[in-house]
């Protein structure tokens, strides 16, 4: 009963949250958003050869 009443608040919360999520209206903000978009496609584990392209990226 415990984890149905968890769950069914956890998904209240989830409307409110996504809402919250407006895009950028300046902008500075709408460039932040392309960066910060394409920085996260970058696989900068280690093993994958991304950071020197991901680095790249950032210099231009």
């Amino acid at each position: 009963m415990r984890y149905l009443f968890a769950l069914l608040a956890a998904s209240a919360l989830i409307p409110a949250a996504a809402s919250a999520q407006n895009a950028p209206t300046t902008p500075a903000g709408r460039e932040a958003l392309v960066l910060l978009t394409k920085g996260i496609a970058f696989r900068t584990v280690e093993g994958q050869g991304q950071v020197p392209a991901y680095a790249a990226y950032l210099k231009q």
